[in-house]
Order: C-alpha cells, then sequence, then structure tokens
C-alpha cells in the first residue's frame, strides 16, 4: 500500500504543471494629437476617416487632424515565441524582455479608433518584429514597454491589394510596488490618466497590376500621439502536459519495482 501511494504521488508530482500561453495587454485612451492624410478620391480616404482641414487642389491630397479622440487598443503577446532573456540589476532591479522577429514574432496588435480598426503583426504579415518588457529600474521605476513592427506586403496574386506598414510602442508606467514579479503573466488592472503614452504610425498604399508588373498607388499615412489611461493584463495557460498512458505504466512499475528492493533488504547488524 505504501509503495502505491509513493509511487502515485511521485507521478502526480512528476506531471508538467500549466505553461504560460499568451500575454493579453487591453489598453484604453485618447489620441492627443496625430495627423491624418488621405485624398479626396473614394476609397483613397484618410486611414482613420479624419474630415480634411486642407486639400491640395493641383493632386487631390488631404491633410487631416486628430485631436482628443478615444481609442482602444489590444496587445497579445504569444509566449512560445521570441527570445526570453532577463537582467537583474541587483536587489529586485530587473528588467525582462520577451522579442522576435518574423515567424517567431511574439506580438501583434489590434488598434481601433471609431469604427475603423486595423489588425498587424499576424505572423503572416510578410515582415514584422515584436517586444514585451517588464522591468524595474533605479532610473526608470516600474513599467511595461511594448512594440509591434509590421509590413503586410502584395503577395503574389493579380488585382488590387493594399499593402499596410504599422510601427506602434507603448510605455506604461506602474506605481512603485506594483509588481511582485519579474513574470510576464502576473495580472494587473489600473486606471487613471496619463498612465502611459505611445505612437502609432500608419501607412497604407494601394497596389494592382500582377506579379511581374505591379503598380504601386498614393501613398495615405497617419501618425498617432496616444495617451494611455487604462491599463487591464491578464494571461492564458496552456493545459497542463499529462503523460501518455504506456509512460504511466512503466513510471509505476518503476516505483514498484524500487520499493519492493527496498523491503527485500535486511536490517544491518549492529
Amino acid at each position: 500500500m505504501r509503495i502505491a501511494r509513493f509511487a502515485l504521488a511521485a507521478a502526480l508530482t512528476l506531471t508538467a504543471a500549466p505553461a504560460l500561453a499568451a500575454v493579453h495587454l487591453s489598453l484604453s485612451g485618447v489620441v492627443t494629437y496625430g495627423t491624418d492624410n488621405g485624398y479626396d478620391i473614394p476609397g483613397l480616404e484618410a486611414p482613420f476617416g479624419s474630415t480634411p482641414d486642407e486639400t491640395n487642389a493641383d493632386t487631390g491630397e488631404t491633410f487631416g487632424y486628430v485631436v482628443d479622440r478615444p481609442f482602444t487598443l489590444d496587445i497579445v503577446i504569444d509566449t512560445s515565441k521570441g527570445v526570453p532573456e532577463t537582467v537583474f540589476y541587483g536587489g529586485d532591479q530587473f528588467s525582462n524582455y520577451l522579442k522576435g522577429l518574423d515567424a517567431d514574432n511574439p506580438s501583434h496588435a489590434t488598434f481601433t479608433l471609431g469604427d475603423i480598426t486595423y489588425a498587424f503583426g499576424d505572423p503572416t504579415d510578410t515582415y514584422g518584429t515584436g517586444i514585451l518588457e517588464k522591468y524595474r529600474t533605479t532610473d526608470s521605476g516600474e513599467g511595461l514597454f511594448a512594440a509591434v513592427e509590421t509590413f503586410r506586403g502584395r503577395p503574389p496574386m493579380d488585382g488590387l491589394f493594399t499593402t499596410l506598414y504599422a510601427d506602434l510602442s507603448v510605455n506604461i508606467f506602474v506605481p512603485p510596488g506594483t509588481f511582485q514579479t519579474w513574470e510576464f503573466g502576473e495580472p494587473l488592472t489600473l486606471s487613471q490618466m496619463a498612465l502611459g503614452f505611445g505612437n502609432l504610425n500608419l501607412d497604407l498604399q494601394e497596389t494592382s497590376g500582377t506579379p511581374d508588373n505591379e503598380v504601386l498607388g498614393r501613398m495615405r499615412s497617419a501618425y498617432l500621439n496616444l495617451r494611455i489611461d487604462s491599463l487591464s493584463l491578464t494571461s492564458d495557460t496552456a493545459p497542463a502536459a499529462v503523460p501518455e498512458p504506456a509512460t504511466w505504466a512503466m513510471m509505476i512499475l518503476g516505483f514498484a519495482a524500487v520499493g519492493a528492493t527496498l523491503r527485500r533488504r535486511q536490517p544491518a547488524l549492529v
């Protein structure tokens, strides 16, 4: 009976614990100021549809501005990708990074302003880089830094396509003592004005033609300054790895054999 209990306890101890799968940063705030430029041609309006303040009569290019408009931003960090690196500065000071490139890019984002949403950083994009940093240092205090840079180029196809380039970065500051660990998955909810700041640069360009004869259209662009007022950090965990039935059987038999060997041993003579 003791052997069975020992074998069961050891098997449960060796069962893999759930692993962190993804970190979700849900942010909201205000675009304090930004430009939103397009054309007065249907289908080529400014990326975020701003009413133009100026128009070039010769080219049809429009120049719009974004001021005091609310936004939402979701950044998902796939912790199974990228290269982790943790630097300890002594005491409880640390900087924990996760960064990757292209297929190993851990970050993708969804940005919404009004009724217009752009998603970028997907592994199917032509190229991309991403980074997440959690830090506590004497100079910078405590905070999170996240960035996504990506380009969605025209695939080898005929017809119309809109290329996309996005460069996003956010820096979020938290009160001293907020972080209890350097792990990315530590939950966090904060809400206050000017919790952090960020920038988003977005370029759109229409293409047409064939793979052998690609025609590039006019560039439309937006550059936004972001004030972050709320943050919610949650995480997913992957299911625990459970051994196969054959593995269970081998483990239990092995423990039983060890237990039987111990029982057959004679007590040592004094």
